[in-house]
């Protein structure tokens, strides 16, 4: 298995799928959505450390650390490709026993409950977002 690390748009995805989720209480803040992705892209630049057992998430973290969420209005079955490609590009060492890794877990099984997972158009969806 090979990994990368998942581009903006695709760390929007995962923000974005969040705030699609019926089991939140309450909307989050534009400043809770950036610390939320800039979490979830260290988390992505964490497994490909262990993947290739380098120092790699460093090279990341100016990046990271200039994440601004860009709102995704992209159909629920899009958003949720993004997530399960994000969750397998995280799926490295000791990061999927992490409890970011499994709340986006729990919320891509939430959607996959609801038949999001059994749809031309989540088939047709990108592996991911490009950018």
């Amino acid at each position: 298995m090979s990994a990368f690390l998942v581009g903006h748009q695709t760390i929007d995805a995962v923000v974005s799928l969040k705030l699609q989720d019926p089991s939140s209480r309450k909307p989050i803040s534009l400043e809770t959505a950036q610390k939320l992705g800039r979490s979830l892209w260290l988390l992505n630049a964490l497994a490909l450390e262990d993947r290739y057992e380098q120092e790699t998430a460093n090279d990341y973290l100016e990046t990271i650390g200039h994440y601004q969420w860009t709102p995704r209005n992209d159909a629920i079955p899009v958003l949720l490709k993004s997530a399960r490609c994000f969750l397998y590009q995280c799926s490295e060492g000791d990061v999927p026993e992490t409890a970011l890794y499994q709340e986006i877990t729990d919320l891509c099984d939430s959607f996959k409950d609801r038949g999001w997972e059994r749809t031309a158009e989540y088939d047709g969806a990108p592996w991911g977002l490009c950018g």
